[in-house]
């Protein structure tokens, strides 16, 4: 039981690394001036193959036939906004945002899970995951005021509203498939949902720009975005299926906490990125704030 526990921790430690190098892939392909919506195009074509290939190894077609159409629709809305529009809403903030940042304030979605439970599953808000709430979004304030007590900056604030709602539209995502994703199981959702995504990327694509331009872009955009289809993307997403199998959600929403930091520790090295006192300080609270706040989930 104990090796188990180790590897579990294991993959959700490797796993929540290979996801925090997401944005700073994107922040290096957004130096040959590709729009988002490409981007994430050619992210989810990259990405299809191994999703499309795990619905077939998972014999999906078995469970499929207890779907009714509503199921359906349901499923196919949930895998639309968790996504298509969190992602799509992502990339377009780290248009205007440090990738460290952009991943701090992605990190805060379990806060809009805890409201939107509490809003529409009736699930009590304790004391102390309000002390949560306010410990994680001090440190948002800290991080914000310090950066624009040096400069103002509008699209600072334009691109922190886009990663601030890619954040609550995941968080509806994730308290809305829950049901879904017990009923089938993570892997067999996740590989589902991704394919319906990529179908609604495809179509936004080619409805925004009218011609399918989208292998005319240089060869290290390819590269990048292979990067991010792969290995922060699809090979994470299971390294957490199969963790959360080892050792529960709770504990890898723990282990997951060092998502921020290797995102600062990935952007200082391969982007450049400086950090400030007060941005480590506030990037810790906010840290320590969704520790909190997952802690507390456990014991409710």
């Amino acid at each position: 039981m104990r090796q188990k526990q180790l590897v579990g921790f294991g993959l959700a430690l490797v796993g929540a690394f290979f996801f925090s190098s997401k944005a700073v892939f994107i922040k290096l392909a957004y130096q040959y001036e590709v729009d988002p919506v490409s981007l994430l195009t050619l992210r989810m074509l990259f990405a299809l193959p191994f999703f499309v290939g795990t619905l077939f190894y998972q014999s999906y077609a078995e469970e499929r036939k207890r779907f009714k159409w509503k199921d359906w629709v349901a499923l196919g809305a949930f895998a639309i906004m968790g996504y298509y529009l969190a992602s799509l809403m992502d990339f377009i903030g780290l248009q205007y945002l440090t990738a460290s940042l952009e991943r701090v304030l992605l990190f805060i979605y379990p806060t809009f899970v805890m409201l939107l439970s509490a809003l529409f599953l009736r699930k009590r808000i304790t004391p102390i995951q309000l002390v949560a709430l306010a410990i994680t979004y001090t440190g948002i304030l800290i991080i914000f005021y310090e950066k624009l007590s040096i400069s103002w900056d509008t699209l600072l604030i334009i691109g922190a509203l886009w990663v601030v709602g890619a954040a609550i539209t995941y968080a509806v995502y994730l308290v809305g498939s829950e049901y879904y994703m017990r009923r089938i199981g993570s892997v067999k959702f996740t590989a589902l949902a991704m394919t319906i995504a990529c179908s609604t990327v495809v179509f936004h694509y080619t409805a925004v720009n009218g011609s399918w331009e989208i292998f005319q872009f240089p060869l290290a955009v390819y590269i990048y975005v292979l990067m991010i289809a792969i290995f922060a993307t699809v090979i994470p997403s299971f390294l957490i299926s199969e963790a959360i199998a080892r050792i529960g959600a709770g504990n890898v929403s723990i282990v997951s906490s060092i998502g921020p930091v290797s995102t600062m520790l990935l952007a200082y090295l391969l982007l450049g990125e400086r950090y400030t006192f007060w941005q480590v300080v506030g990037t810790l609270i906010v840290i320590g704030g969704i520790l909190l706040i997952t802690l507390m989930k456990g014991k409710t």
